[in-house]
């Protein structure tokens, strides 16, 4: 999955290190990773439109969509939205994280 500009709010390695401690192939790895990231990406994505001003929503598709790495689209939306965003995001990624392990630790278990 290619690098976005929030990966440094969605901290992922407490999961991967999970992944990790399973007996995997490289592929099936891989492949939890990116569901990993993807995941956590959709999620994100729904935070922001949630705090976005509806009218504003295809502008920041479009500017995210031609770049998901530009820096300056982070300081755009802290523009157009009231809550601290990252805060929001850091949040939201923490919840999905913990749904994430304690799925990983229940199949785990079986």
């Amino acid at each position: 999955m290619s690098q976005s500009l929030f990966n440094h709010l969605t901290l992922v390695e407490e999961v991967i290190t999970e992944i990790d401690m399973h007996d995997l192939s490289s592929e099936e790895r891989d492949e939890l990773v990116d569901l990993v990231h993807q995941t956590l990406n959709h999620h994100t994505l729904a935070a922001i439109l949630d705090k976005l001003p509806k009218d504003k929503h295809r502008e920041f598709i479009a500017k995210y969509k031609d770049d998901p790495q530009n820096k300056v689209l982070l300081a755009w939306l802290k523009s157009e939205i009231k809550e601290d965003i990252e805060q929001e995001i850091k949040t939201q990624a923490a919840k999905i994280k913990k749904e994430i392990l304690a799925e990983i630790k229940k199949a785990k278990r079986k």
